[in-house]
């Protein structure tokens, strides 16, 4: 049964503002920025240790050249869909339920299949698709 009230067809410029509030903190800001529609500041990237103190608070010291190379792509997706190191870090220690309830940093890790894995979800993160 069709219904009376005509909606527009996309939301108002105005309701954004709303929305964008509703969403914080519970979306990455990458995927806030992208649905502004504005480019923001240059992409983040990850400071230079990041990587060695994440492995070091996991007691993963010293990585391998091979484990370095796959992490990196993992670590600078992260901090381009939380825009921030401290976001970008608590995502990769947490435990994921797509990921069997591991660490995106732990699986990542494991294969490149792993490191796969975690850039499919932080691609679905950023661009705001249901993971």
């Amino acid at each position: 049964m069709p219904h009376d009230r005509k909606s527009p067809p996309h939301p108002q410029k105005d309701d954004f503002g709303a929305r964008l509030l509703a969403l914080k903190g519970s979306v990455p800001r990458g995927t806030l920025t992208d649905w502004n529609g504005q480019e923001g500041p240059a992409r983040p990237r990850p400071s230079d240790g990041m990587l060695d103190e994440i492995a070091q608070t996991l007691g993963l010291t010293p990585l391998s050249d091979e484990a370095r190379a796959r992490l990196e792509p993992v670590l600078v997706a992260a901090m381009d869909t939380w825009r921030l190191e401290e976001e970008a870090r608590a995502f990769l220690l947490r435990p994921h339920m797509l990921l069997g309830d591991a660490t995106s940093f732990a699986v990542a890790l494991s294969s490149p299949e792993g490191a796969e894995r975690v850039l499919r979800i932080l691609g679905r993160l950023k661009h705001g698709i249901a993971v």
